[in-house]
C-alpha cells in the first residue's frame, strides 16, 4: 500500500499536456523568457543564473485560481502570489509570519492558530518548529470533521482561558485526513466570524484540483464575490500542485493585500496583515533560499494554463485515482463506515454495525488503542495503516486515513482484508 502521493497509480501525465508544456516553453522562449530555455551545459539542464520570481507563473496560478479578474494584473487586483519550492516550505514561510504578527500583538503570550477537529499532523510540527501552538477545534453539529465558525468561536474562547494568543484558523479543503469537503457556505461563515473576531484565516487548498469537481466549485472565487474587501483581505490561500501531479514542486501563498483590510502597526506605521505576512513570507523564502527551479516553474504554469484544465493534464493518472476511488465508493464504504470522498483520502473506522472494533488480539478480543490496532494489522495482515490519532490526539485506534491514490489492485487488496476482519 501507499501513503498517498499520486504518482502511486503507477500511470504518467496525460501526453498531451507534455507536448502542450514543450509548446508552452518554446513560445515564452521566443517571447523573451529566459529562464525557460534548455541549457544543456547546465547539470540540471536549465539556465543556473539566479531567477528568484517567476513573473508568468505568479499570473497563471492567480488567474487560474480566479483570484482576480481577467485581463488584470496582479497590481489592479490588489494580490499576491508568491512561490516556493515545496508545500512544506509555503507554510513554514507562512507560519514564520504569523509567529512575527504575534509578536507585535501580544507579546509575551504564544500564538496560537485553529485547526481542523481532523488536521494533518505536518502542521504541528511546522507550528512547533515556530514557536507556535495549534488547537484542534470541536466536532460541530454539520460540520464533519472541518473547522466551523462555532468550533472556532468556541476554540478562540478556550486559547484565551489558557493565557495565549488566537491569531489564525487554518482549514484544509478538501480535507487531509478525513477526505471530507467543507460547503463554500460553511466557509463563508467561517471567514466572516474569524474577520469579526481579528484573527487570519488559512484556506489550504493543496487537494483541491484533484476533488472531483476540481477549480470548478472552487471556494475562492466563491469567497471573493460574497466577502466584504475588508474580510477577503483576512483570507490566505495555500496551494501546490505535488497532491494533483507529484511534480512540478511549486507551491505558494495567495491573498488580497486590499488595503481595507485589517491591520497592525509595525515600526509605528500601519500595514494590513496580509502585506506584513505576504513580506515576511518573501523574507523567509529569501533566506531559506526557496525559489522554484525553471523546470518546475515551467511545468506548473503549464498546467495552471492548459487548456482542458488539471483533470485532462493527468491524463491516465486521474483515470486510474477515480476508478481506486469508485472502488471505495462501491465496495469499501459497503464493508465499514468510510467518511470523505473528495480527495486522495476518507476516514474509515474499522468496528461493525454495533462499533465494535474489527482488529481482534491473538485471543479473539477487539482492540482499540492505536499501538495495538497498527501491531495486529501489520503482523496479521501486513498492511500499514495511518491511524487517525496522527491527526488529533486522543482519535480511536481503529479510525484510520485510507488512501486512493493507488492501483485498483491495491484497493482490491484492502477489500479483501477488510472481508477477512469481518468474517474473524
Amino acid at each position: 500500500f501507499t501513503a498517498g502521493d499520486i504518482a502511486d497509480t503507477g500511470q504518467g501525465m496525460n501526453p498531451l499536456f507534455i507536448e502542450w508544456m514543450q509548446q508552452v516553453r518554446g513560445k515564452k522562449i521566443k517571447a523573451g523568457y529566459a529562464p525557460f530555455s534548455i541549457s544543456p551545459g547546465d547539470i540540471h539542464g536549465f539556465p543556473s543564473n539566479y531567477q528568484p520570481d517567476h513573473a508568468p507563473l505568479i499570473a497563471a496560478k492567480l488567474h487560474n485560481y480566479e483570484m482576480m479578474d481577467d485581463g488584470r494584473t496582479p497590481e489592479e487586483g490588489n494580490v499576491i502570489c508568491n512561490n516556493v519550492s515545496s508545500g512544506r516550505l509555503a507554510i513554514d514561510g507562512l507560519f514564520y509570519g504569523f509567529r512575527r504578527m504575534s509578536q507585535l500583538e501580544a507579546p509575551g503570550k504564544t500564538g496560537t492558530g485553529v485547526l481542523d477537529p481532523l488536521a494533518w499532523g505536518g502542521l504541528r510540527d511546522a507550528l512547533e518548529q515556530n514557536d507556535l501552538k495549534g488547537v484542534n477545534a470541536p466536532v460541530t453539529d454539520g460540520g464533519g470533521f472541518g473547522l466551523t465558525a462555532e468550533g472556532l468561536e468556541e476554540s478562540i474562547s478556550f486559547i484565551e482561558q489558557a493565557g495565549d494568543h488566537p491569531l489564525f484558523a487554518y482549514t484544509i479543503v478538501p480535507s487531509n485526513p478525513s477526505g471530507e469537503r467543507t460547503p463554500n457556505e460553511k466557509l463563508l461563515e467561517l471567514a466572516l466570524k474569524c474577520y469579526e473576531k481579528r484573527v487570519s484565516l488559512v484556506i489550504d487548498v493543496f487537494y483541491l484540483a484533484i476533488s472531483p469537481e476540481g477549480l470548478g466549485n472552487s471556494p475562492i472565487p466563491y469567497l471573493r464575490q460574497n466577502l466584504p474587501p475588508e474580510a477577503w483581505a483576512n483570507v490566505v490561500i495555500i496551494e501546490g500542485d505535488t497532491k494533483a501531479v507529484g511534480f512540478p514542486r511549486t507551491s505558494s501563498v495567495m491573498m488580497s493585500v486590499d488595503p481595507r483590510g485589517p491591520a497592525l502597526r509595525v515600526d509605528g506605521k500601519t500595514i494590513t496583515k496580509n502585506n506584513f505576512l505576504a513580506d515576511q513570507f518573501q523574507r523567509r523564502k529569501a533566506a531559506v533560499n526557496s525559489y522554484p527551479d525553471p523546470t518546475s516553474a515551467l511545468g506548473s504554469f503549464a498546467l495552471h494554463t492548459y487548456q482542458n484544465r488539471i483533470h485532462e493534464a493527468m491524463g491516465p493518472r486521474y483515470a486510474m485515482h477515480e476508478s481506486s476511488r469508485g472502488l471505495f465508493r462501491e465496495r469499501v464504504a459497503q464493508i465499514v463506515p468510510v467518511v470523505g470522498d473528495n480527495t486522495l483520502y476518507s476516514a474509515v473506522a474499522l468496528v461493525d454495525e454495533n462499533g465494535d472494533s474489527l482488529v481482534k488480539d491473538r485471543d479473539g478480543r477487539p482492540v482499540t488503542d492505536t499501538e495495538t490496532v497498527g501491531k495486529r494489522l501489520l503482523l496479521d495482515y501486513q498492511l500499514a495503516i495511518a491511524p487517525m490519532a496522527l491527526f488529533r490526539d486522543g482519535a480511536p485506534g481503529t479510525l484510520v486515513r485510507a488512501t486512493a491514490a493507488t492501483t485498483t489492485e491495491n484497493v482490491q487488496r484492502f477489500i479483501g482484508i477488510l472481508e477477512r476482519l469481518r468474517s474473524s
